[in-house]
């Protein structure tokens, strides 16, 4: 494990922001059980879904491996990240100079950008289908903003907790077989599908001096990796990993299937 470059302030930017729009989609769609997302693309969302729960203990593998979905569950994976934004956030001095926080003791460049993700959500029926797109079409119209928070180290040493600011929008949003090309399969197996594509935040990257000047609390990456079940997959090493890189693997692609798992024969 571990970065070829210097990643920790721009992935721990990246990582409060995802927390925050999981936390969002769970409280919105699935009674706020973080639990019931996974970071997967589509195309091997069922099949990481259902190692989540064999890995974590909560399914007989030998079950029929659509029960063991444990409907609903939503999948979110980043899509890209652009510095194109719909709102004007751009400031050539914060950009280039910096900003000195008089608070957090530190000076830091402050560059706009947007996240987006694909995604989307499957329920069993249909009723939880339309209620929980009805959710997602009236936060749709609303102005949402999330605030991932952020721990800084001051002047002083001490830790200091800010957030920043992330601007909601969305892009495809439509019901049942979008995204999927095998719409006969999923209304055989009696599953909806919610398209999330283009779920979007207009937000900001911060970037500081120091190397670990932006992080996240080890009791706050603790508190996210205990609600999910499997995370670890066949990391040998788990009990050696600091919280940090344990949350680094969660969203790295060794996290997920490979290719070659994810069309085995079963």
């Amino acid at each position: 494990m571990g970065s070829f470059l210097d990643t920790s302030n721009f992935l721990n930017t990246y990582y409060a922001l995802h927390i925050a729009v999981e936390q969002h989609i769970a409280d919105m769609c699935l009674n706020g059980d973080l639990n019931r997302i996974i970071y997967s693309s589509r195309e091997y969302a069922f099949r990481e879904r259902v190692r989540q729960r064999e890995n974590g203990g909560t399914t007989n593998p030998n079950k029929d491996k659509t029960a063991s979905l444990d409907l609903p569950f939503a999948y979110l994976k980043l899509d890209t990240i652009t510095p194109k934004t719909d709102r004007k956030l751009w400031n050539n001095l914060a950009n280039i100079e910096g900003l000195y926080d008089s608070t957090l003791g530190i000076k830091y460049r402050v560059i706009p950008c947007n996240i987006s993700f694909t995604g989307g959500i499957l329920y069993s029926s249909l009723e939880d289908t339309l209620y929980a797109h009805s959710k997602i079409m009236s936060d749709e119209s609303n102005e949402t903003i999330l605030y991932p928070e952020l721990t800084f180290t001051n002047s002083d040493g001490d830790e200091v907790t800010d957030s920043i600011s992330a601007f909601l929008g969305y892009g495809n949003i439509e019901i049942d077989g979008s995204g999927y090309e095998e719409t006969d399969w999923l209304t055989k197996n009696r599953m909806h599908h919610i398209n999330l594509d283009g779920l979007n935040f207009d937000t900001v990257i911060l970037s500081t001096e120091g190397a670990e000047d932006v992080y996240l609390t080890e009791q706050f990456i603790l508190n996210f990796l205990s609600t999910k079940d499997g995370y670890s997959g066949d990391l040998d090493d788990i009990d050696t990993l600091d919280p940090q890189e344990l949350l680094t693997f969660y969203f790295d692609e060794n996290g997920s299937l490979s290719e070659e798992e994810a069309t085995e024969d079963e």
